[in-house]
């Protein structure tokens, strides 16, 4: 059994990520920077929580059965869309400044201005917004992360 709390970098496929307890005793993941966003999803949204960890596990065996097609599971500051091939971390993100556009309306006025407004949002690059892994891959991560915080 590999020991976690070393820092020992896991490499499964395309994903390569890192388990460790920090100085505080916080059970924490680090992923590699094109799954980066992965390392928060399993530090904040699952932490310790193995109930959490076990629905998703079983969401993925129903994936492999076929049984449903995706599911979506909501988080804090990402959206964990599991489908049948693929798990993707969709960022929840706004620009900072969105409360200064007009909301959609009706109106002929509106919608005028509205398109005026479009043009001066910031678009976010999609890299930025969404990362991604096979679904074998994200479920050896996951049942390896609830090994480690099962671990004491």
């Amino acid at each position: 059994m590999v020991n976690f709390t070393s820092g020992t970098i896991m490499r499964w496929s395309n994903v390569e990520y890192d388990f460790y307890r920090d100085a505080n005793g916080i059970y924490a993941a680090e992923f590699a920077s094109e799954q980066e966003s992965f390392g928060y999803w399993f530090t904040d949204e699952f932490a310790t929580n193995k109930h959490k960890i076990a629905e998703v596990l079983n969401i993925i065996v129903r994936l492999e059965k076929k049984e449903i097609q995706q599911h979506v599971v909501q988080g804090k500051t990402h959206r964990l869309l599991l489908e049948r091939l693929e798990v993707q971390l969709i960022d929840n993100a706004q620009p900072l400044n969105a409360q200064a556009y007009p909301t959609i309306s009706d109106s002929d006025e509106d919608e005028e201005q509205e398109d005026n407004a479009e043009q001066q949002v910031p678009v976010l690059s999609e890299d930025a917004l969404i990362c991604g892994c096979g679904l074998v891959d994200f479920k050896q991560a996951l049942t390896a992360w609830l090994r480690f915080v099962s671990e004491d």
